[in-house]
């Protein structure tokens, strides 16, 4: 029997659900012909109901299946902002081993009592079983434990009742509840809803109910709260896709976007549980990253030095040294979904800051990430499940953000750009070269009078407009992407940026070919 497991966060407080505790659960092996009783409740079974739908039958919709909201025991072992580790096991039921023959997990009857002697090690954990075992399985597991009911989502929308197809689930979450969020209102059993599918994955259960085992029920709600109180901070804010770290669907322009009106957040988040994303630049804001290495990365070799580990090590290295003492902790820090830390400083206006990627062009070092102008950071209260981590953004220390050390504010100012070259052009002298000097003249012109914010944008018009003409055979490809790579980094832009802004657009002009008359 394998045990599929993953890792959260610790940081976050919960609502727990109802206890198991609450669940009576009689002893079902009966003769045959004898009235079947619910796993749920004492009442007795209709005979038309399907086997595998004894927890949703009629007398389990009823209100004694509304269980007041209780509060779990307490975890040990979990320090706060240490990573969780939760674990999730879909054996066979008890009997049905045979079923499973040949199978690469096959070993057999799973010895129950084992395997929730394994998973209890874990901080959160989820059994999956069925209505029959139930009354066996539940007196195997430790005290506290709490059952749902893991049915298929068979309508288009969200189903108030389980529905036929479902089974119940064993778990356990991984911190308590948080007393200040007790309502006093009642709740039927846990209802954990999966798509339709014939194989249920770790990827799929922890993508639907991570924060069952994480001990958090995060809904619209919360999330919404977590964006007014950045709102309330003067922070712009959008909606970044629920799970993920990319701007929700439509919000390309998600800078300008953002907003600070309570209005447009309740309308924007009354759609979903948006993760929140805060604009930096708007938001005068210069977020700091410190990020952890991803399992089997190595530093380079400028950075392979004794004691650096992880980007917290080597910004100290860099405030060594600039002779500076490491940035102020007194302001806001949000811890990350994998152990890194996210500090957050205010900056002047002028000259404005541009975001940085380790040793790049004028960033700080390896797994040092800076966000400003033109970048957005996912803020705390987002909840991220992606293949190199999954966890919570929480806030580590709750304070006003502390003016930007000046030493870094100097460090991070971008360098004023090259004295542009002369711009030459190998074209021949009659009509058709006029024109296609105009044209090129022309392009560069409006890049290099582009105002900041719109550069880029001017790049991929322009890039988009020769493209026709590289595509028409007018021009050559290589000659316009090094004239708008100059004028692109003339104009400010970055190297990497207007590298990637020129490929796309050659390859949108590129679909319609325009050629010039000799």
């Amino acid at each position: 029997m394998t045990i599929r497991s993953t890792t959260g966060d610790a940081s976050r407080p919960t609502t727990a659900e109802c206890d198991a505790s609450r669940v009576v659960t009689p002893d079902t092996s009966h003769p045959p012909g004898a009235k079947r009783l619910c796993a749920w409740c004492t009442g007795p079974i209709p005979a038309t109901a399907r086997q595998d739908a004894i927890c949703c039958s009629v007398r389990c919709r009823q209100a004694r299946h509304r269980f007041t909201r209780t509060i779990g025991p307490t975890p040990q072992g979990v320090a706060p902002g240490r990573p969780l580790r939760l674990a999730y096991a879909d054996p066979p039921y008890p009997g049905n081993a045979r079923l499973y023959r040949g199978h690469r997990d096959y070993n057999g009857e799973v010895d129950h009592a084992a395997l929730i002697g394994r998973l209890v090690v874990y901080d959160g954990w989820a059994l999956s079983t069925s209505a029959h075992a139930l009354p066996a399985v539940l007196p195997l597991c430790p005290p506290g434990v709490r059952v749902a009911a893991w049915h298929r989502g068979e309508r288009a929308t969200a189903s108030r009742w389980p529905l036929n197809a479902w089974e119940p689930v064993i778990y356990t979450q991984a911190r308590p509840a948080d007393p200040s969020r007790h309502t006093g209102t009642t709740r039927r059993v846990d209802s954990l809803v999966h798509g339709v599918s014939a194989m249920t994955t770790l990827r799929r259960f922890r993508r639907s109910h991570p924060r069952h085992l994480e001990g958090s029920h995060m809904t619209r709600h919360d999330q919404l709260r977590y964006a007014l109180a950045a709102v309330a901070r003067g922070w712009h804010v959008f909606p970044v896709t629920p799970g993920d770290k990319a701007p929700s669907r439509g919000f390309t322009d998600w800078e300008h976007r953002a907003t600070t009106d309570p209005a447009t957040i309740r309308r924007w988040w009354s759609h979903a549980p948006y993760n929140i994303g805060i604009a930096c630049g708007p938001s005068r804001l210069v977020v700091i990253d410190l990020d952890k290495p991803k399992p089997g990365e190595h530093p380079p070799p400028r950075w392979a030095l004794p004691g650096v580990n992880d980007g917290a090590d080597v910004l100290a290295v860099r405030c060594e040294q600039a002779g500076q003492p490491f940035p102020t902790l007194e302001t806001f820090q949000v811890s990350t979904r994998r152990g890194g830390l996210h500090l957050y400083y205010t900056a002047p206006d002028s000259p404005r800051l541009r975001n940085t990627e380790g040793d790049k062009g004028n960033g700080l070092g390896w797994l040092v990430d800076t966000r400003a102008h033109g970048g957005y950071v996912v803020g705390p209260g987002s909840f991220v499940d992606l293949p190199d981590g999954t966890g919570t953004y929480a806030v580590a220390y709750n304070a006003v953000p502390a003016p930007l050390p000046p030493w870094l504010f100097k460090q991070l100012s971008p360098r004023p750009p090259a004295v542009g070259k002369p711009v030459r052009l190998n074209l021949p002298a009659d009509r058709r070269g006029k024109f296609l000097h105009a044209a090129i003249t022309g392009e560069l012109e409006l890049l290099a009078a582009a105002p900041e914010g719109q550069r880029n944008r001017t790049l991929y018009m322009a890039a988009t407009a020769l493209g026709q003409l590289v595509a028409g055979g007018a021009l050559a490809e290589s000659e316009v992407t090094s004239l708008l790579e100059q004028g692109g980094v003339n104009s400010g832009l970055t190297a990497s940026e207007t590298r990637i802004t020129i490929k796309s657009g050659l390859k949108n002009g590129a679909r319609r070919p325009r050629t010039i008359a000799a």
